[in-house]
Formats: structure tokens, sequence, C-alpha cells
């Protein structure tokens, strides 16, 4: 099941990170900073707070540390093509976290139809939901088939029941 925002700052405080609301510039939703000292996550306080965009954000935070750490950002001289497969982690990370393939199954057999009803029935943004679509889609393609017949297609977005045919 997908983990709600009190759980993902259950994993940052066991991990050590401190979570915090922070004005930052409009465009950044969040950031993840580590030093020799701290580890912590700055999220913008236009998000404001338990919010879904704030739990999307905290989970992206999340996955640049538990899948990169460090520095990476392109104003600090970063090589681009670094900074691009360090933030594909972390929507890696998050897209699996928040949006695990079963908990899509399970919100098509709840009668979501939409991506709008789904990234609600997740507490998810719906671009929250499209940028872990395209990760999965990047990573199996345009449909992927789970063990339990169902299969998901990524464009267009969807699910379907696979059957046996004779």
């Amino acid at each position: 099941m997908a983990k709600s925002i009190h759980h993902l700052h259950d994993i940052a405080e066991q991990a050590g990170i401190l979570v915090r609301s922070a004005p930052l510039p409009e465009r950044v939703e969040g950031l993840y900073v580590e030093t020799a000292r701290t580890r912590g996550i700055l999220l913008n306080k236009d998000l404001g707070d338990e919010t879904c965009a704030q739990h999307c954000t905290l989970a992206e935070e999340l996955g640049h540390h538990f899948t990169t750490g460090g520095d990476c950002l392109i104003d600090t001289g970063s090589d681009p093509a670094s900074v691009g497969r360090a933030e594909e982690r972390a929507k890696r990370w998050a897209a699996d976290t928040l949006v695990p393939l079963p908990d899509i199954i399970a919100a098509f057999h709840n009668g979501c139809r939409t991506r709008s009803e789904v990234a609600d029935s997740l507490d998810i943004t719906e671009v929250f939901l499209m940028e872990c679509v395209g990760t999965y889609q990047r990573r199996y393609g345009k449909w992927v088939i789970l063990p339990d017949g169902f299969a998901i297609c990524f464009d267009p977005f969807g699910v379907l029941k696979m059957c046996d045919v004779e």
C-alpha cells in the first residue's frame, strides 16, 4: 500500500533527516540538503501542510537521500547528465513508494477510471501521477503485465484484466 505523508515523515525521522517548510523560490518545491553535520529536506512553504503536493515533493526528496545523496544542483557545476540521472533515480524511488503498481490496479478495482480519480485515491497530484507513469513507461515500455493477471497500460493510461482466450 502507498505510504501516507505521516509514514514519509517517519521514514525521514528514522533516517535522521530533518523536514521543514521554508520560503523557497516559486519554481522550487523541495530541496534535499546533506552536509557533514546534518541531513534535511526543505519543502516550499507555499505547498501548504499535509497537502498532496507536499506528499509528492517529500517522497521525491527522500528519493534523493535513498538513491543519490549529496549535491546534484546544476548551479553548483554538476554535470547536467548526472543531474538528470539523479533526478530519475529519485523519481523512481518516489513512484515505487507512493504509486506502487498494485495500488494502481486497486484504484481501478475501487471504481477509479480517470487519472484524476486515481491520483485522488492515492493522495497525490495528477501531475505527479503522470510523472510516475512516465517513470514506469521508461522502465517497462508501453505496458506491464503483473503476476495477478492485470496489465497496466502507460500510454494510454489504464488497467486491463488479462483473460485466457480459447
